[in-house]
């Protein structure tokens, strides 16, 4: 060092500000004494360093500031050392770009990655970030779509609650950033106390959300992906005895010889042809009119713009359903007119001795038309008049079907006003 400092100090000349300052004339290289002083307070010396662009070959200069004039001298000497291995090749990064290389490099020590490669893989998480969007924004966006494209309320508010439940979980954060293990964590936090079924609902509309957001670019790849799924322990899906039917369809009689209509076809329609309950009374979309039930024919009509799975369905309509209906049926108008039957039928149905239907007896009228319907009719048939499709046949065992006898299903569908009060 000292040698350094005994040469660079023969190369010492005064600047027109009265600073000490050294060149060397070779190079061109100068180093300048600087006085730190502001505000009144003198905080000393520094150096600054000054590389010509003549020297570099790149077509600009380089300037550095050093704490003392040995750091400067030294400074100046590596970069002159530099030139003499490298060439004016040596200067095509800046010192402080040179600075970031090597630190890159320590960084990428044990990692086995070029540092071109961990650029490259850097880039292209940089891109993704800038492509993605925030949760709450890409929920937005979703559901403003869905909306546009006829999604019914009642599917709008579902999601509306699980994306909800996303944003509590884990926050507003860029989707580019959401790691599978937390969402995991967060949900099984969340969602504890659900069943497995309600579990995979959850899961499987995340997924839909996250592939949604790969379709339009927003990201790469979805983080709902590895969370697994949870084993359903099945259960037999409940079903109405005979007399349990019979006990409903006689509360409905009032005593006088004739039947709260809308109690009637509220049952009756679910009970023995199958139509679903939201299709028959719902407060948030079009219901079933007395127009489309046809007692002439035997039939049913369920329209796409009702239908949950939005498809036309025509329904069969025995012999005793008609029985049931040909006394209340209406020209026109809905078969529920009321805005809050779902009051009255929780009313009717504790006085008539089912406190805890909404618990106990969830989707057990039409339940127990696909298992009186099988056992008459078989698989192909049942299917088709619950309105699946003949792939979804599980759908049937795993839910609808429940064993009942032969005999049972015939008298079920013998059950009329006028054999009930015998």
């Amino acid at each position: 060092m000292s040698l350094i400092l005994d040469r660079w100090k023969k190369h010492k000349i005064s600047n027109e500000l009265g600073n000490n300052k050294w060149k060397h004339e070779e190079s061109g290289i100068t180093i300048t004494q600087i006085s730190n002083a502001t505000g009144g307070k003198d905080y000393g010396f520094s150096y600054k360093v000054i590389v010509p662009c003549n020297f570099t070959g790149q077509g600009k200069r380089i300037r550095v500031q050093r704490k003392t004039f040995e750091k400067a001298a030294q400074y100046a000497e590596d970069i002159v050392e530099k030139k003499a291995e490298g060439g004016t090749k040596s200067f095509v990064l800046s010192p402080d770009e040179t600075t970031d290389a090597r630190n890159a490099y320590q960084f990428l020590k044990g990692t086995g990655l070029s540092l071109t490669k961990a650029v490259e893989l850097g880039l292209a998480r940089w891109q993704e970030l800038e492509k993605s969007k925030k949760l709450s924004e890409v929920v937005r966006e979703i559901l403003e779509e869905k909306k546009d494209q006829g999604r019914r309320e009642k599917s709008l508010k579902s999601l509306r609650g699980k994306y909800s439940l996303l944003l509590d979980c884990i926050g507003d954060q860029n989707i580019a950033n959401i790691e599978s293990k937390d969402l995991q964590n967060q949900l099984q936090i969340n969602l504890k106390h659900h069943s497995p079924t309600t579990w995979n609902n959850y899961i499987d509309d995340y997924a839909t959300l996250f592939n949604w957001c790969i379709k339009k670019g927003y990201l790469k790849n979805n983080p709902v992906n590895p969370i697994p799924r949870k084993h359903k322990e099945w259960k037999e899906p409940c079903i109405l005895t005979l007399n349990e039917v019979k006990q409903l369809l006689g509360a409905a009689y009032n005593g006088s010889g004739k039947y709260d209509p809308l109690h009637v076809a509220y049952h009756v329609l679910q009970l023995w042809i199958g139509v679903r309950a939201d299709e028959i009374f719902s407060k948030e979309k079009a219901c079933l009119e007395w127009n489309a039930i046809n007692i002439q024919r035997n039939q049913v009509r369920v329209d796409a713009s009702i239908a949950k799975k939005r498809r036309l369905r025509v329904l069969d309509m025995p012999e005793n359903a008609a029985a049931w209906l040909k006394p209340i049926k209406q020209e026109t108008g809905r078969v529920i007119p009321i805005a809050r039957y779902d009051l009255r039928i929780a009313e009717f149905r504790r006085e008539c001795g089912f406190p805890t239907w909404a618990v106990d007896y969830k989707n057990a009228l039409r339940h127990t038309f696909g298992s009186m319907h099988y056992a008459l009719h078989g698989e192909e048939e049942t299917v088709k008049a619950l309105g699946h499709k003949p792939k979804d046949s599980d759908v049937l065992f795993d839910h609808y079907r429940s064993v009942v006898s032969k005999e049972d299903a015939e008298e079920f569908f013998r059950i009329t006003p006028e054999n009930l009060l015998k």
